[in-house]
């Protein structure tokens, strides 16, 4: 493989391990929980939330189960992780999305949430469109690289990891870096950036 495939993950039958085997569930889990926590440490200083690869709805559910009470939208590209998340949460809204064309005006939600969907693209140009849709927060999580970009194969997908340079470079005027971790797992590391807006 050599190129974007916006589908792996819809023909990648080893991704149902993450819900159905007991090892992968509870490590797969673990580490999106830990996310969501990160995130809500910053003080939940939102309303709305659009989360941009959202997955089963892992991070909602957790998000809902931490008393956040926001209206929350989720997309993603797979269509069987939209219908699964909607399964496990039909009280939530879940949509079929690109990440490379977001259909949102600008500022229309306070939080964007973008976990684990940036290194399965071949640029980040989709990263604009992500802070023009934000009023206040931006979070982004990828995988993490030390020194230059590198690209890397898991399962039927391409990956690329990028640095912490790649990341805040494209970090638009008006805004800033307001907290950021080095995620350590066993694979690869996971780059978590919260970005504020100024005048927020």
């Amino acid at each position: 493989m050599s190129e974007y495939d916006p589908l792996a993950w819809e023909r990648d039958e080893s991704f149902d391990n993450c819900f159905t085997d007991t090892s992968w569930k509870r490590g797969w889990t673990e580490w999106r929980t830990a996310v969501v926590r990160t995130m809500i440490g910053s003080g939940g200083r939102w309303n709305t939330m659009l989360d941009v690869g959202c997955c089963d709805g892992l991070y909602v559910r957790t998000l809902r189960s931490l008393g956040w009470p926001g209206d929350y939208v989720g997309v993603d590209i797979t269509p069987r992780l939209v219908a699964k998340a909607s399964e496990l949460a039909p009280e939530e809204d879940f949509r079929l999305g690109d990440i490379r064309d977001l259909q949102f005006e600008s500022d229309s939600f306070d939080m964007v949430f973008c976990n684990g969907v940036l290194q399965h693209v071949p640029d980040l140009d989709p990263m604009s469109k992500l802070f023009d849709i934000a009023r206040k927060f931006v979070f982004i999580g990828v995988y993490g690289a030390y020194g230059k970009t590198e690209s890397g194969h898991t399962a039927e997908h391409l990956n690329w990891f990028h640095t912490f340079e790649d990341i805040t470079s494209r970090m638009p005027e008006g805004w800033r870096l307001e907290s950021f971790r080095d995620f350590e797992r066993p694979n690869w590391p996971i780059f978590q950036y919260l970005f504020r807006r100024e005048t927020t």
